[in-house]
């Protein structure tokens, strides 16, 4: 027997079934109970619980709005849940959780709303933002950059007769290597989209009043996408540059830099330095 006493809640500990709650009969129906389940305490629909101590311990698994027997976790919701002082009357979200404070992942001392130390990996979109997408588009912008220039290795080839063109063969790839050709001077754009393109080149004239075009073509299509007209006045030499935005259709369309002379008698690249440079940057689709 255990005593009945009207608005008290009388709480009898037993070795068997760990907790026993008895309800007075005033208060209708018993809502907290306990049974040979093993489980040490049950809340039925419709019962709450209000702890008040300072410590509570639970050695066992917590289930909340379910069967405790299925629960997977030491704690355990079928429902949502609210944290802080602010948010524990919201309504309730649902299967969801809101945190008033901040959340640490990985950190005991969290300093932002979300806080993680360690790697984060996101399928999806972040405020709209496909990262996935954008990481993989950075990373294509970087492969389709090239930066290369050349020095005295490449210096001593001479252009004769007019007109004549030939392609200027940057040795020195500062990066890019992937999509250029020392070789043959070509690059091959890895992308179709936009692309914005810079040449330049030190000739050393045979004579003076020289004039030549400095030009970026397509390979394939036999096209000039860029072209200056570049003027000698002396004989000590003379430094040319172009740049300008070139539209790729299709990835893997070619272009090299190359020279077309137009009057005077032969062209030589400079070998006492700098022979010139071809910078290629994707811009975007």
């Amino acid at each position: 027997m255990f005593p009945s006493h009207t608005g008290m809640l009388v709480v009898v500990m037993t070795v068997l079934l760990g907790v026993v709650v008895m309800l007075p009969t005033a208060h209708g129906a018993r809502n907290i109970r306990t049974d040979g389940s093993g489980l040490g305490l049950i809340i039925e629909a419709g019962g709450d619980l209000t702890l008040t101590a300072a410590t509570t311990r639970m050695d066992g698994k917590l289930g909340v709005g379910f069967a405790a027997q299925t629960a997977g976790s030491r704690l355990s919701v079928n429902g949502g849940m609210a944290i802080g002082a602010s948010y524990i009357g919201s309504t309730e979200v649902t299967n969801g959780l809101i945190v008033e404070g901040n959340v640490g992942i990985g950190t005991a001392s969290p300093t932002e709303s979300l806080d993680v130390v360690g790697n984060l990996a996101v399928s999806g979109t972040v405020d709209g933002v496909d990262l996935a997408a954008m990481v993989a588009a950075t990373a294509a912008r970087h492969a389709a950059t090239l930066m290369v220039g050349s020095g005295g290795s490449a210096a001593g080839a001479v252009v004769s007769g007019a007109p004549l063109g030939f392609p200027v063969k940057y040795t020195s790839v500062v990066l890019g290597a992937a999509n250029y050709s020392p070789g043959t001077g070509v690059y091959t754009s890895p992308l179709a989209g936009i692309y914005h393109v810079c040449a330049g080149i030190v000739f050393v004239p045979m004579a003076a009043n020289l004039s030549y075009e400095l030009r970026v073509s397509d390979v394939a299509l036999t096209g000039t996408r860029l072209r200056k007209l570049c003027n000698m006045g002396a004989a000590n030499g003379n430094a040319c540059s172009t740049c300008g935005l070139i539209k790729v259709t299709t990835a893997g369309e070619t272009f090299v830099v190359n020279t077309l002379q137009n009057t005077g008698t032969s062209l030589t690249l400079d070998g006492d330095g700098t022979l010139g440079f071809f910078h290629v940057h994707y811009l975007h689709a």
